[in-house]
């Protein structure tokens, strides 16, 4: 079997890796490849903003810290890291606005069949609403701690391709742009299409 874009990426070192409770943006180059990464979700979100030209990953965990989980603190939490998303989107609106194809991604905790954290959820798709970005959410499965995980359990990858970049959740491709086309693809966005309609 050949070895996944995720294994590749990482085997051949070309990632810039997106630790929790961080945003990071990175604009591609057609020399280097480097691609933007983040993983270990198990209850966080994930927020891609993309472009043929660049990426902005943000990587949120449910509260500040582990010990506090009071709703209230949580909901405040992911207002202030959308925050810093936008204002590093700000600084690089050059890339994003009016870019045919750009797109965002909200990657979502579905627990038990249900979303884990609806309240965070729609915080961050308001947000991204009221920048008139559009945007598609995609859910992952939580697992239980004795769950078995495989290596690209809880990762969302953007791979620079010619002319656009390409999405990855899971190493299953959900997204991608190129030229002025974008696309999501895949079961778990129509999983996350019906999970909308509700």
């Amino acid at each position: 079997m050949a070895p996944s874009k995720l294994q590749n990426a990482r085997s051949e070192k070309k990632l810039q890796l997106v630790d929790m409770n961080q945003v990071k943006y990175l604009r591609f180059d057609p020399k280097t490849r480097i691609c933007l990464e983040t993983e270990h979700l198990n209850s966080c979100t994930a927020v891609v903003i993309l472009s043929k030209n660049a990426a902005i990953l943000g990587h949120f965990a449910p509260r500040p810290a582990p010990a506090n989980a009071n709703t209230a603190v949580g909901d405040a939490h992911i207002k202030a890291k959308m925050n810093e998303l936008r204002t590093l989107l700000g600084q690089h609106l050059q890339d994003f606005v009016q870019k045919p194809g750009s797109t965002s991604i909200v990657v979502y905790a579905v627990y038990m069949g249900a979303t884990a954290l609806q309240s965070q959820r729609d915080i961050i798709e308001s947000q991204l609403k009221s920048w008139k970005m559009q945007f598609k959410s995609v859910p992952y499965p939580v697992l239980d701690s004795d769950q078995p995980r495989e290596p690209a359990k809880g990762t969302v990858l953007i791979v620079p391709i010619d002319g656009g970049a390409e999405v990855y959740i899971e190493d299953k491709r959900v997204a991608s742009v190129k030229g002025t086309a974008s696309a999501i693809t895949g079961s778990s966005a129509a999983e996350s299409s019906k999970a909308s309609s509700k």
